[in-house]
């Protein structure tokens, strides 16, 4: 009863809310792993609403990823209001013609009524805290409301098929990587550190691996002129060299495997690639969330490089050495 004693009144709708799939609400997922999705609940005030969507944080083209659940690539910009049924949709989301005001910054589910419970997903989303605008298109006494959600990077890690390879330098070796909680990642080769009084590493590569690749390594090739395939053959999966096929004269931001990669200084200054034979005199490889320019598509989030390392060298005795940790 309501407290003045008047009948029960009808309860206002209750907008919209990120949950689970219990209908629980969720105020969390992950960028990476096992809780990339959650569900959309959304209710209008008058059914079949068509809602439009934006994120301070995001553009069109990211937001289509997470509501529709793909890329936008090759999809029409074509939603007009008032002419939402001949737009072009994908999973009920389309994204609206460059005419219409705000086109770079929202996308439009066309009918909030069929899409309510929709899976939405965070997958290779950079990791930030989110509120969603969504506004009923053409009916003023529709939906205005907003949602939250934190999005965060699960710590991945690596694992080795052992701890320790070594061979005779110039012969070959076989290595096998799997990480937890991502697809794939980024194993350092080389570095600049100084071991047992031999002097500084002079060699620095970083691998783009997927999850359970077995490489071999041709130790007299590393470092060498000759294609990522020769000086790492993948034997299964995949596993590219940033050194050997890009060089450093590439922006990692210019490449698909490395755009999530970048090359510090020890002070923390952004630096150029390192060639494959000469290294900065202190520096490290860092990786970092996916944060890709206004309509682009991220690449798969990559683990730290700090928890899957594996150093090479070739100045401390006749044996080629290469040490793993996790």
């Amino acid at each position: 009863m309501d407290p003045r004693g008047d009948e029960p009144r009808e309860r206002e709708p209750p907008g919209v809310a990120f949950v689970d799939d219990d209908g629980q609400e969720r105020t969390t997922v992950n960028t990476n792993g096992s809780t990339t999705d959650a569900r959309l609940s959304i209710t209008t005030r008058q059914p079949n609403t068509a809602v439009a969507v934006r994120s301070d944080r995001l553009t069109a083209s990211q937001l289509f990823r997470i509501f529709a659940g793909q890329s936008p690539s090759g999809v029409a910009r074509d939603a007009v209001p008032g002419e939402l049924d001949d737009a072009t949709t994908v999973n009920g989301v389309a994204m609206f013609a460059n005419r219409v005001d705000g086109s770079d910054e929202r996308i439009v589910i066309v009918n909030a009524t069929a899409y309510d419970g929709s899976e939405v997903t965070f997958e290779e989303t950079s990791a930030a805290n989110y509120t969603f605008e969504f506004t009923a298109i053409d009916r003023p006494d529709g939906l205005a409301d907003s949602a939250s959600i934190a999005v965060v990077e699960e710590p991945a890690s690596a694992t080795f098929g052992r701890p320790l390879y070594e061979t005779t330098a110039g012969d070959l070796t076989t290595v096998t990587v799997s990480f937890e909680d991502t697809d794939a990642g980024y194993v350092m080769i080389g570095g600049d550190e100084r071991t047992g009084g031999s002097g500084l590493r002079n060699y620095l590569d970083v691998l783009y691996v997927e999850d359970g690749t077995t490489f071999t390594i041709n130790t007299r090739l590393v470092g060498t002129d000759v294609p990522s395939e020769a000086a790492y053959y993948p034997e299964s999966g995949t596993v590219v060299s940033y050194a050997h096929k890009y060089g450093p004269a590439t922006d990692p931001q210019n490449t698909d495997e490395f755009r999530n990669l970048s090359f510090e200084t020890a002070s923390g200054r952004r630096s150029p690639a390192p060639s494959p034979s000469s290294a900065p005199t202190s520096g490290s490889a860092t990786s970092r969330g996916p944060s890709s320019p206004p309509g682009t598509d991220s690449s798969p989030v990559p683990a730290g490089i700090s928890s899957s390392e594996t150093t090479a060298s070739r100045t401390s005795g006749p044996r080629w050495r290469g040490r793993t940790s996790a």
